[in-house]
């Protein structure tokens, strides 16, 4: 099962986006989407109340 994607618009600075080019040209990525996804994923993680490794 697939989950429903929404698509967001946003701006991103030239600098990143080339450090993100960069990831997907060294093969750590397929795409800007999956290096993008793969961030906010990481950051809602370390949020996580119920986080294990998160340090209060």
């Amino acid at each position: 099962m697939t989950a429903k994607t929404i698509l967001v618009k946003i701006r991103i600075p030239e600098y990143l986006i080339k450090k993100i080019d960069n990831l997907q040209e060294r093969g750590i990525y397929t795409s800007r989407t999956e290096v993008i996804l793969d961030s906010v994923r990481r950051l809602v993680f370390a949020y996580r109340t119920d986080n294990p490794l998160k340090i209060a």
